[in-house]
């Protein structure tokens, strides 16, 4: 997805299209003979949101709240190529380009033609109608249709292009610049930095905002975190419209309220922002200091972490607890390299109705023990039935940034390292016999740490049978992986846990 990192800038990618020509039925422009389809060899650029003082000098920290909207691999934008041939016979009909870390690739060829116009708009949504095939056309229908999702869905950008008459000279230049407006609602939290450079903040809990237009009614709007206390609100842009805000933010254990209004007017235009500090006596120092994370911190929704040793512990939007603070090789490749967080809740939940697929281990050896507890099961969930197990993480948990996996089925690897490192068990004999006090009062410190109330059977991701699953038991007198029926739920909980 489009990410954004503090600085106001320019971003330039150079992309080469590298589809293979085929024979195709639409090559119609007059201009160009058969013999010559060329592909077209497109590049990117993104100019960012500005201040809305024009003139006004933005620092390469981005003090003033900007930041530098930058494409990433499996981005996807849209693209239309219209031909001036007099009838504007639309040759590509919001065509899907994806982005793959080096050049964007169309689901089908993008030929270069002669003084044609290319409209491109990101992100891409297939809702799109092909009739919808101008800048200002893209921009009523999102303005109407994408009114909900993230940030990055709701960013609209637009770009427009004509080519030349030199086919040797079939390089297409996207200048996307942003649609909407923005608003940006700074908090300070604590900020830390990990030896490997991995940046976390305190929590944030949120800020509750309203706008007023001149003298008419407040009205709610709805605020996006980007994480570490920033939030941004999109507006549509409006040249009659004179926008204050006004509202209320909450820090601390996150019940204390701060209230903030804004005293200057902002006009939404295109393209601009206006950032707005909040601070408050006894607002925290946002110097960075120097800070591992640590097994037992605490995890809350927008990515924000409290040290396990801290003297208060906020409950608001706490959804986790770090058990872990290193990642499976697969997971470091997939960009979470920090550490597994378990949920502080669970919540009961058939097996077989979570679309998990995974071998046969109705018998568990010395041999494949290593196998049976491998902490690489993220695609388990993530490619489950008809996305089941996704989705209802999506729907019954906390929402949690998209920087980290998501929520997913965890090994029984990953509750080993539970017992390991926040129950300091010792005990390294099977787990398939009752388990030694040692081990039992690490099944309690687990629980005492992460939840209370943790049930007897919580669900791992391996199958044991055709009818039964491995679950972790919380009882002293049976053994730690325990199979129970798949179709059954009762007392039998789904327990998730995320990369980061």
């Amino acid at each position: 997805m489009r990410t954004n990192v503090f600085k106001v800038s320019m971003f330039a990618i150079a992309a080469t299209l590298m589809t293979a020509c085929s024979q195709n039925d639409d090559w119609t422009n007059e201009v160009a003979q058969p013999e010559q389809h060329v592909l077209a060899e497109v590049n990117t650029i993104i100019q960012d949101y500005t201040p809305e003082i024009e003139g006004r000098v933005v620092d390469v920290a981005g003090t003033d709240g900007g930041y530098t909207t930058t494409f990433e691999k499996d981005d996807e934008i849209g693209v239309f190529a219209i031909l001036d041939n007099g009838s504007g016979d639309v040759m590509r009909k919001n065509m899907k380009m994806t982005y793959d870390g080096s050049k964007w690739t169309g689901e089908s060829p993008l030929y270069f033609y002669r003084n044609a116009k290319y409209i491109a708009y990101s992100p891409y949504n297939a809702s799109l109608a092909p009739t919808e095939n101008t800048v200002d056309a893209i921009k009523t229908w999102f303005s109407t249709n994408v009114t909900t999702g993230t940030y990055e869905e709701r960013d609209l950008m637009t770009a427009e292009v004509t080519s030349g008459t030199d086919i040797t000279q079939n390089n297409l230049t996207f200048s996307f610049a942003h649609a909407m407006s923005m608003v940006e609602f700074v908090l300070p939290a604590a900020q830390y930095k990990t030896s490997a450079g991995y940046e976390y903040s305190a929590p944030i809990f949120g800020i509750e905002l309203k706008m007023q237009n001149g003298t008419n009614a407040e009205e709610t709007v709805t605020t996006i975190s980007l994480g570490k206390g920033v939030y941004r609100s999109l507006l549509t842009p409006d040249a009659n419209a004179s926008y204050k805000f006004s509202g209320t933010a909450f820090v601390g254990d996150g019940t204390q309220p701060v209230y903030f209004a804004t005293q200057t007017a902002f006009v939404p235009t295109a393209g601009k922002f206006k950032k707005v500090n909040i601070t408050w006596d006894g607002a925290p120092s946002t110097t960075v200091q120097t800070r591992e994370i640590a097994v037992g911190d605490y995890f809350y929704s927008d990515g924000g972490i409290v040290p396990n040793d801290a003297t208060v512990v906020p409950q608001r939007n706490l959804v986790g607890i770090v058990f872990s603070t290193t990642t499976c090789q697969a997971d470091q490749e997939r960009g979470w390299k920090n550490g597994y967080v378990v949920s502080v809740v669970s919540k009961g939940k058939k097996w077989g109705e979570l679309g998990l697929a995974d071998g046969e281990w109705a018998t568990v050896t010395d041999e494949n023990l290593s196998a049976f507890l491998d902490l690489n099961v993220y695609e388990l969930t993530a490619n489950s039935t008809n996305n089941a197990a996704a989705t209802y993480f999506l729907n019954n948990f906390s929402t949690v940034p998209s920087t980290t996996s998501g929520w997913y089925v965890p090994s029984p690897g990953h509750y080993v390292q539970m017992l390991n490192n926040l129950g300091n068990d010792t005990d390294t004999g099977s787990y398939f016999v009752r388990p030694s006090n040692d081990r039992y009062n690490a099944i309690q410190a687990v629980k005492e740490k992460v939840d209370i109330n943790w049930v007897e059977f919580t669900w791992t991701c391996r199958n044991s049978d055709a009818g039964n699953a491995y679950t972790f038991r919380t009882k002293s007198t049976e053994t730690t992986f325990y199979t129970r029926q798949k179709n059954q739920n009762n007392d039998r909980h789904v327990r998730p846990i995320l990369a980061f």
